[in-house]
């Protein structure tokens, strides 16, 4: 049993690796859980390097075939291995998903942003006309000028006639018709 737990040494490198690779890509965005990843991977590399010493220790390798790795630590580096794809394809759906939200606000957004100017635009037009319409006069109702009544034959009175002076007013010799204001 002891065997099994001094090979899951390269488990351990392997997972302090990407616990390192982690601590690069958050140590701006999200400095506790990257500091996290760093301690985490400090305290992986020394739990690495203590198992190696311990599996030289208890006679499980040598130091001619340490590097060579066991069943054991296979099996470990195969768990590590398949729980960090998992993380980063974890990591990546979040991303998607967070993506996909946004995408969504912005279409909401627009769509709203559109709604309001095509409303504010019927309203500028719907104003533009109720003003236009109060400016011209409506056919429904007549205008304010004087009605106009039939002209009998005798109250007519012809182009001829309006346009020749009359002829029996006096002249004056200032040139007038010879009426008195």
């Amino acid at each position: 049993m002891t065997e099994i737990l001094y090979c899951q040494s390269p488990a351990l490198f392997l997972l302090a690796v990407v616990l390192l690779i982690c601590f690069l890509l958050r140590r701006q965005a999200h400095r506790v859980r990257a500091a996290l990843d760093l301690i985490l991977c400090i305290l992986l590399l020394i739990g690495g390097v203590v198992l190696y010493y311990l599996g030289m220790y208890g006679d499980c390798f040598t130091i001619h075939d340490f590097w060579q790795i066991r069943t054991s630590g296979w099996v470990g580096l195969g768990v590590v291995a398949a729980g960090s794809v998992w993380h980063l394809c974890k990591v990546c759906k979040r991303g998607v998903e967070r993506r996909r939200t946004e995408r969504a606000a912005r279409q909401t957004e627009e769509a709203h942003r559109q709604a309001l100017e095509s409303a504010r635009r019927e309203a500028y037009e719907a104003g533009k006309a109720d003003a236009a319409k109060e400016r011209q006069p409506s056919p429904s109702t007549p205008e304010t000028s004087a009605p106009e009544l039939p002209l009998t034959p005798a109250d007519a009175v012809s182009p001829e006639r309006a346009a020749a002076p009359a002829a029996d007013a006096p002249q004056s010799s200032a040139g007038g018709t010879g009426q008195a204001l």
